[in-house]
């Protein structure tokens, strides 16, 4: 039973990693913004799962999943939602020309983690959050998946 403690902790510190991990000459480029925050929403993701194992329900808020997490960065704006069945996460970008980013983690049938993360086709807010149907994630309209 101590495997659980062990791997929330593992999840944690992964998660809590700097929001935006990438060399500071590559910190200029939009492709390097946009990645720093495809990191974040993934890391976010890991989080909602392990508060998830923990108190059978999603973090209502950014400040519930990490405590200490910036709620921005120069480039993005992040935010977290979550309900006893989905938890979503968004990166809204703070400048015209970066594209939004947006994830979302839920349990399948089993209980085991579905996850998504997702980026706008057009650069701009708002962050479009991802849909789940039919025990489904799926990338809302105007965005994609990233793989």
């Amino acid at each position: 039973m101590m495997f659980i403690p062990i791997q929330i902790a593992a999840v944690i510190a992964i998660a809590h990693s700097s929001p935006e991990p990438l060399p500071l000459k590559q910190a200029n480029s939009v492709a390097a913004r946009e990645a720093a925050a495809i990191h974040v929403i993934q890391s976010l993701n890991r989080a909602q799962q392990a508060f998830y194992v923990e108190h059978r329900r999603f973090a209502p808020d950014l400040r519930s999943t990490l405590a200490g997490w910036p709620a921005s960065s120069e480039s993005y704006r992040y935010q977290v939602r979550g309900t006893n069945r989905i938890g979503i996460q968004l990166a809204e970008p703070r400048a015209m020309n970066l594209r939004s980013v947006s994830g979302a983690v839920m349990p399948d049938a089993q209980g085991r983690p579905i996850t998504i993360v997702c980026r706008s086709l057009a650069s701009g807010p708002p962050a479009r959050a991802p849909i789940a149907q039919n025990g489904r994630l799926t990338c809302a309209a105007g965005t994609e998946p990233v793989r």
